[in-house]
C-alpha cells in the first residue's frame, strides 16, 4: 500500500524505509518540524497521527492547567500512584505489591484526586487510609494530622488481654482475622479482652 505523499493527523509522509519485519514502515515529517517513522498501520488506524509532540503538549498543559505541581497536594497524589502503580517504587511492596490500589480516576488525573479529597487543612496534614488493608478511594481517605495517622496504624496499637499485650497486626495474625475487625469492635466499646476474644 503505497502512503508516499499521504497526510495522517501532523504527519506527511516523506519516504519509505527498509524494514527487516516485512511490513511497511514510513519516514514521516511531522507539521512541528519533527520527523519519525511509523508502519503503515499505525498511520491508518489513527494510533500514530504526530511525532509525539501532541503527547508532550498534552502533559505540558495537564502540568500547568492545575497550577499546583509543587503543592503538598500534588506530591501525594503522585507519590500515592508511584507506590501503587510503579514496581520499581521502593515502598511498592507494601501498597501495589500487596493489592493496595488506587482509584482509576485518580490514576488518571489528578484534578479527580483533588476534587474529592480537597487541599489538606495544613501542611501537617497527611492522607490516610481509614481501612488499612483497602485501597486509595475517594469513601476510604480522608487528610488527618500525621500524629493521627501513626497512632491508626495497626503495627502501632496494642491490645492486652489473657496476660499479654501485643500490636493489632500480630493478634489479628495470631486470631487469623483482618486487623479492621480487631479496630471496628474496639470502635464498639468492647473491651481489649473482648475483642480479642470476640465476646
Amino acid at each position: 500500500k503505497d502512503l508516499m505523499g499521504q497526510r495522517f493527523g501532523r504527519l506527511q509522509v516523506t519516504r519509505r524505509e527498509e524494514s527487516r519485519t516485512g511490513r511497511s514502515v514510513w519516514q514521516c515529517q511531522c507539521d512541528c518540524g519533527g520527523t519519525c517513522t511509523a508502519t503503515t498501520t499505525d498511520l491508518t488506524s489513527g494510533k500514530t497521527t504526530s511525532c509525539k509532540c501532541i503527547k508532550s503538549e498534552t502533559a505540558a498543559r495537564n502540568f500547568t492547567r492545575h497550577g499546583k505541581r509543587n503543592s503538598k497536594v500534588y506530591r501525594t497524589w503522585s507519590n500515592i500512584k508511584q507506590r501503587c502503580t510503579n514496581p520499581r517504587h521502593v515502598h511498592y511492596h507494601r501498597y501495589g505489591g500487596r493489592g493496595i490500589t488506587m482509584d482509576p480516576r485518580w490514576i488518571a488525573s489528578f484534578e479527580a484526586f483533588l476534587a474529592d479529597v480537597g487541599e489538606p487543612p495544613t501542611n501537617d496534614h497527611t492522607i490516610d487510609r481509614k481501612e488499612n488493608d483497602t485501597g486509595y478511594t475517594k469513601d476510604n481517605c480522608h487528610w488527618v494530622l500525621n500524629t493521627a495517622q501513626q497512632n491508626n496504624k495497626s503495627t502501632n496499637v496494642t491490645l492486652t488481654a489473657n496476660g499479654r499485650t501485643l500490636t493489632v497486626t500480630l493478634w489479628a495474625r495470631e486470631l487469623g482475622v483482618p486487623p479492621q475487625t480487631l479496630f471496628a469492635r474496639k470502635q464498639r466499646g468492647w473491651t481489649d479482652h473482648q475483642v480479642i476474644n470476640g465476646k
